[in-house]
């Protein structure tokens, strides 16, 4: 597995048990033996869920999963690595605001989000294979029937 595939998911791993201790905390505190102030956290709770957790164990399975353009390397795999500092820079500044920082800062977060995710997909594009071009399997396959 690709160094940044086990980075991805260890950080979704990371971001699952925020997301779910955040989670029994909220619960906690609606049978009362905790402050109903937790309930505050329920955006952060999603936003670890969702998009910490979802998206970092989908591109990290993507950037393990899609093939390789010449069996050895993955083409533009800096900008794989930039969309992961990039989509945790914007989870970290939308949680940020959430607590410290104030809403103005919201949109800032979901634009770093949506580059990062833009990055990823500019990663990704090349290694998606053409409809209808034949793959190694396929030729070696037809050169066992000559």
């Amino acid at each position: 597995m690709p160094r940044l595939s086990r980075w991805m998911l260890q950080v979704a791993l990371l971001y699952l048990m925020t997301g779910l201790s955040l989670g029994l905390l909220m619960l906690l505190a609606k049978v009362r033996w905790l402050s109903p102030a937790l309930w505050r956290l329920r955006p952060i709770h999603i936003e670890c869920l969702q998009v910490g957790w979802m998206f970092h164990l989908a591109l990290g399975v993507a950037y393990w999963i899609f093939p390789r353009i010449n069996k050895t390397q993955r083409p533009r795999s800096e900008l794989a690595w930039i969309s992961f500092g990039v989509i945790n820079i914007g989870i970290g500044l939308y949680c940020g605001s959430m607590i410290w920082f104030g809403p103005e800062w919201l949109p800032l977060a979901r634009l770093l989000e949506f580059v990062a995710l833009l990055l990823f997909a500019a990663h990704l594009v090349p290694r998606v294979k053409a409809f209808g071009t034949s793959t190694t399997a396929h030729r070696s396959s037809n050169q066992n029937k000559e």
